[in-house]
């Protein structure tokens, strides 16, 4: 059915358009009725719909190949419309999905279902991977010693109490930060995307096989035989305990008796006296061949059985005599 030229539903196409341009003095009808707001403008397919909610709410097309009316389409968020490869970072390599196309109608989206591809790391990867971790444990050694051992001498010196806050935070940010790398590093886990990636399983640690095949040496200070078979052995303050006709000499004997090796020092600290007066007693105690003062290179001195160390001394003369 072919329209007419003077039809109400012409009129208002033509000047709809000419409104919208700015073309010719037809627009003159449409303002009208806008003041109106009684007469509607009857569109195809979409049933009555006010000049003002059109303008507001729509964004008008026209149909080239057939000269009726106008169409419109309602703004949404437009989905992802092009293909995207996925990528997953791993620790020497970026492995992508193979691309897949979201097919989507308007408005809806859906989840995609995808299977990563996993690549074994080579072997320097491997090294390097943890080279890097050992170097980041090492690091969150050295801020706990360094910032315990700061914050001591802060308190030694008198430090003022915003120093000592401001140093400790500053302490505390650096241990985050590696902890947050150190955690990246060997569970794999991501921060900035919260997801977790799968490592390999067939790593071989091949710096951790070669660490075992070193044999450090031990740090130790040469001993005597003598005293090396005999330990020192502190002194308890129910040891002291003094008999009915014993004396503080008698007691020091005791004691020596029992523990076989007694540092000079604690029997001044648990006899509550002096060095010189225990001096004293030694004295007495080696003229009667009882005691003998062992004099280490490391340490205080200690006291000994006389006949126990004639006994160590005998023996180490008979096995240099061997010799």
């Amino acid at each position: 059915m072919v329209k007419k030229r003077g039809s109400r539903r012409y009129k208002a196409r033509v000047s709809h358009t000419r409104l919208k341009y700015n073309r010719g003095s037809s627009s003159k009808y449409i303002k009208k009725q806008i003041k109106k707001k009684i007469k509607r403008i009857k569109i195809k397919n979409f049933g009555h719909k006010h000049i003002k909610q059109i303008h507001k709410q729509f964004i008008f097309k026209k149909n080239k190949l057939k000269h009726k009316i106008f169409r419109y389409k309602v703004i949404k968020k437009s989905p992802i419309k092009h293909s995207r490869k996925h990528q997953i970072i791993r620790e020497h390599k970026v492995i992508r999905e193979h691309p897949v196309r979201k097919i989507t109608k308007r408005g809806i989206k859906k989840k995609i279902n995808s299977k990563t591809r996993l690549v074994i790391g080579s072997r320097w990867s491997t090294l390097l991977h943890e080279l890097k971790n050992i170097f980041i444990t090492i690091l969150i050694i050295l801020t706990l010693f360094l910032g315990g051992i700061g914050i001591l001498g802060m308190l030694i010196l008198k430090k003022s109490l915003s120093e000592i806050i401001i140093f400790g935070a500053i302490s505390m940010a650096g241990l985050i930060i590696e902890i947050i790398f150190f955690v990246q590093s060997t569970w794999g886990y991501n921060f900035k995307t919260g997801t977790k990636y799968e490592t390999s399983t067939k790593k071989v640690s091949f710096l951790k096989n070669y660490l075992k095949k070193i044999h450090f040496p031990k740090l130790s200070i040469p001993k005597a035989e003598s005293q090396k078979q005999v330990e020192s052995k502190k002194v308890s303050k129910n040891d002291i305990n003094l008999g009915a006709y014993e004396t503080e000499i008698d007691a020091v004997y005791r004691l020596v008796k029992e523990k076989k090796n007694i540092p000079l020092q604690d029997i001044v600290s648990k006899f509550k006296v002096t060095e010189a007066i225990v001096q004293e007693w030694v004295r007495i105690l080696e003229e009667h061949k009882l005691v003998i003062v062992h004099y280490p290179t490391f340490g205080s001195p200690t006291l000994k059985l006389f006949e126990e160390s004639k006994t160590n001394l005998e023996n180490i003369e008979k096995k240099s005599e061997k010799k």
